[in-house]
């Protein structure tokens, strides 16, 4: 896996530097970028004035702002759009140009390429890639987060302390319950109270999933090591009933098995439970999640969204041929940073099946 991941990304970046070169052929200055950024906003509809929205404002060939007749005022064509007050609309146009290609771009690559910092470049493809994420929806399905849990190996800032980064799962889940939100400070203070309280949550949904047999033989482990054959003895139960309710405790998670046929109670997490979901589906998972193994490794539950988003991109590249992206982000809207910052991936993502089959 890590071979194949270290000879993907050489070849992802032999990838965008011939792609950069074709770019840098095509708009070699700030002022044939922005003319071209000009001529697809165009054609989205009439440049307007953005205080009185009056149309036909005046312009100088290869400049940002148009001037209206009517207010007196200047108004940027690329004003409500994604690319509201950039600073580098050739930076922009560049990076949605190369995604358009289908390639595999990490920021580290793309801040070499532009000359520009490395948490520059991540802000720029997180803010294309959550708009790719509102292309979804008529060709995905909604699936809970958790089926992705293989792909969860990176930490952020909703990872809970002294847990592994998949532990994110719960803490989304349950600030999902709240969606009006606290503020950042009681949102932290909360945090880890929170995510006991979901893993408390998820262990008595678990328990009461256990049939009666199970119960018992549970109620009499503990921390200290027993001996199976002393559990019939102390249940009621025959030997058979107890060996399929210890195999079955084993399996949730609620018990394991030290040397010697001696049984304690676990301290680990009983199984997340999930929908079942058709085996065509499973395949599709399946491959998306070796995919982006392959090319980015992982990712944090917190940005799982937006890797989906991209994967779509990478492996349905008809979707976005013919400036389908920068037309996408040109309607998108204004996308800040603290919007990006705030990001969480919802409890229920977007997920486009590749292959064709009956789901």
């Amino acid at each position: 896996m890590s071979s194949t991941f270290h000879s993907n990304a050489r070849i992802a970046k032999q990838s965008l530097q011939a792609a950069w070169q074709d770019f840098c052929l095509l708009f070699p200055t700030t002022a044939s970028s922005v003319e071209y950024l000009y001529n697809m906003a165009e054609a989205e509809g009439p440049i307007k004035c953005q205080y009185c929205n009056t149309e036909g404002l005046t312009r100088n060939i290869g400049g940002r702002s148009s001037y209206c007749n009517r207010c007196k005022r200047s108004t940027w064509f690329t004003s409500r759009t994604l690319l509201d007050h950039v600073k580098n609309p050739r930076a922009w146009l560049a990076t949605i140009w190369l995604l358009e290609r289908g390639l595999h771009i990490s920021s580290n690559g793309l801040a070499q390429v532009l000359g520009i910092s490395q948490s520059t470049a991540l802000n720029m493809l997180k803010k294309v890639k959550l708009v790719i994420s509102y292309n979804m929806e008529e060709s995905a399905v909604q699936l809970p987060i958790g089926h992705f849990e293989k792909l969860i190996c990176k930490r952020s800032k909703e990872t809970p302390a002294r847990e592994h980064p998949s532990a994110e799962i719960t803490v989304i889940e349950s600030q999902s319950d709240d969606p009006s939100g606290h503020n950042d400070t009681q949102q932290e203070q909360g945090k880890e109270s929170n995510h006991e309280q979901n893993n408390q949550n998820q262990n008595d949904q678990a328990h009461e999933q256990l049939d009666e047999n199970q119960k018992m033989v549970l109620s009499f482990l503990s921390k200290e090591p027993i001996r199976a054959d002393r559990l019939p003895a102390l249940t009621g139960l025959t030997m058979p009933a107890v060996l399929s309710a210890i195999t079955m405790l084993q399996i949730a998670g609620f018990s394991e098995q030290l040397i010697g046929d001696r049984h304690i109670m676990s301290d680990k997490k009983p199984e997340r439970r999930l929908p079942a979901i058709s085996a065509v589906l499973i395949s599709h998972l399946a491959e998306a999640v070796a995919t982006l193994k392959n090319t980015v490794h992982g990712c944090s539950a917190k940005a799982m969204q937006l890797y989906l988003a991209d994967y779509w991109r990478t492996a349905c590249k008809s979707a976005w041929t013919d400036n389908a992206l920068l037309r996408a982000c040109i309607g998108a809207g204004p996308i800040t940073d603290q919007e990006i910052l705030d990001y969480v991936t919802p409890p229920l993502v977007l997920f486009v099946p590749l292959q064709k089959g009956r789901l």
